[in-house]
């Protein structure tokens, strides 16, 4: 009677067992994610680089949310994508959770880009949680999201370089420069500088333009009534001065090796040849006038 209520037992509790296998359904995992990218890496403390946070599924959906935060990262910039239409939670450089939604179904868009750099050496993380992705079929909207994946980086102080510096000595054998020899330049011949000698008459006035000869070589005066020498004259020079039709003689003033500027002044003697016809034609005529009074006096008496 025991071994009967045994077997009842046993085929009991097999069928239960079985009963239980029977009606246990495995779960299928739901497809959306979403991610930080790059999920890992290494920087130093003074580099900026850039991190996006992504949703990805192979069913399409429709709208999509996560609660985002960082530690040990400062955030430089934030960078909102373009298809992002409507969000009942907008994020932002100060607040990165978000609610958004996309205009008709995708299966994979960027939320926004962060760019970061680490605070001081250690591990760095952009923490994602609370995961929605939705799924419709136009009737009934669905959940879809089934896993996140948050970001770890390893931060480094960059280290310094305190190895000595390598001096290289280069040793260079100096070249011996010939000397050259340069054959002395001639000296030039000086010119000898001109002496001035300015032309004026009795009043102080200059004579432009006058044909000056001293000692029978002829000078012509220049606009500023001046004319040039090699050599000095003496005081006993011969000095004529021609000026239209007068011809004046004329005399050294002074004579000096330290002045330049010499004058010639006109002597009171004046020759003019128009005077001296004019004086010719006057004798003439009185001489003239003389010899008819004396022949009429002498034709009186007679």
């Amino acid at each position: 009677m025991v071994k009967q209520y045994r077997s009842i037992f046993t085929v009991v509790a097999i069928i239960m067992l079985s009963a239980l296998q029977l009606g246990k359904v495995e779960a299928t995992p739901l497809p959306g994610n979403i991610a930080a990218s790059p999920s890992s890496g290494s920087h130093l403390s003074t580099e900026q680089f850039n991190v996006q946070i992504v949703v990805n599924s192979s069913e399409a959906f429709t709208t999509f949310g996560a609660t985002v935060s960082t530690s040990n990262l400062s955030i430089i910039s934030f960078t909102r994508a373009g298809n992002i239409i409507d969000c009942t939670t907008t994020p932002s450089k100060d607040s990165l959770n978000f609610f958004c939604g996309v205009q008709g179904s995708i299966n994979s868009t960027i939320v926004y880009t962060l760019k970061v750099k680490g605070i001081n050496s250690g591990t760095a993380r952009i923490n994602i949680s609370n995961c929605s992705i939705n799924h419709t079929d136009g009737i009934t909207v669905s959940e879809i999201c089934g896993s996140v994946t948050s970001a770890s980086f390893t931060i480094t102080t960059p280290t310094t370089n305190s190895k000595s510096p390598v001096i290289i000595t280069n040793t260079v054998t100096p070249t011996v420069t010939p000397t050259e020899t340069f054959s002395p330049i001639p000296s030039p011949t000086p010119t000898p500088t001109p002496h001035v000698f300015k032309v004026i008459d009795d009043n102080g006035n200059i004579v432009l333009g006058a044909n000056v000869t001293i000692d029978g070589k002829s000078y012509t005066t220049d606009n500023s009534g001046q004319i040039y020498l090699t050599n000095l004259p003496n005081n006993n020079a011969v000095v004529s001065i021609a000026s239209g039709n007068s011809i004046i003689n004329g005399k050294v003033l002074s004579i000096s090796d330290n002045v330049e500027i010499h004058t010639l002044v006109n002597n009171p003697v004046l020759i003019n040849s128009d005077l001296l016809i004019a004086i010719a034609i006057i004798l003439i005529g009185g001489c003239i006038i003389l010899v008819y009074f004396f022949s009429k006096k002498k034709k009186d008496k007679t």
